[in-house]
């Protein structure tokens, strides 16, 4: 904790930085809840409403793969994908980021 007073950047400028970053953009989150309920703790931490909605990776990916005509459950199956680690923010978000970059991409 001492670390993080000492050379951590602040709540309020967290918050700040993270709500530009979102303006305007589509948000999506693999935690659900635990990431929504995350997130609000953060801004109200900040003095702040959360000035954006996060949606369900998996509904999106569903609805994607629906709409380009192929299964995101073969994509991971019939793939180099792998979603068996231990949760890892990075690796888990340039995972989910190939998953949707094989949906849209034509075999």
């Amino acid at each position: 904790m001492q670390e993080l007073q000492a050379n951590g950047t602040s709540i309020v400028q967290v918050a700040a930085e993270l709500a530009e970053c979102c303006r305007g953009k589509k948000v999506l989150c693999d935690g659900g809840e635990n990431d929504q309920r995350w997130l609000t703790t953060l801004f109200a931490a900040a003095g702040r409403n959360v000035p954006f909605l996060i949606g369900d990776f998996d509904s999106f990916v569903s609805k994607l793969a629906q709409d380009v005509g192929r299964s995101a459950d073969q994509l991971i199956a019939n793939s180099d994908l792998d979603f068996s680690k231990n949760h890892r923010a990075l690796t888990d978000a340039q995972s989910l980021a190939a998953m949707i970059r094989a949906l849209t991409l034509r075999p």
